[in-house]
């Protein structure tokens, strides 16, 4: 089985890898929290890993994306920029400027390491 998940590092994984994470990160976090994904909350891996153990699978091969991701978020962010007057029409200023802070302040904490999409390869053991 395969799972793709968006994941957050554990403030030790951070500390350890030597990623500072700043209260610009933090505000950026609760924006995502509170304005794209309500109540939403990321895991670390290691919970994921975890989880599946206690569900009778074993993870034999995580593969980190998160630099294609990014690149992946900077394609949507130019996309949408480019559409931005119809996506202004279609829906409104707020909700046009509300998705590409989404989209650029993603891509950024991707390129910095605070967030990652893995791929989960598992059995049944």
């Amino acid at each position: 089985m395969m799972l793709h998940s968006i994941v957050t590092p554990s403030l030790a994984d951070l500390r350890e890898a030597g990623i500072e994470f700043c209260q610009e990160d933090v505000r950026f976090a609760r924006f995502i929290r509170d304005e794209i994904f309500p109540d939403g909350q990321l895991c670390a891996p290691e919970r994921i890993k975890s989880l599946a153990a206690q569900n009778g699978f074993s993870v034999y091969h995580v593969q980190p994306l998160r630099l294609h991701y990014a690149r992946t978020l900077d394609c949507w962010a130019v996309n949408l920029a480019k559409a931005r007057k119809r996506a202004i029409e279609l829906t409104s200023q707020t909700v046009y400027d509300r998705y590409h802070k989404y989209l650029t302040g993603c891509a950024e904490q991707f390129r910095k390491g605070t967030i990652d999409v893995m791929q989960f390869c598992m059995r049944r053991d």
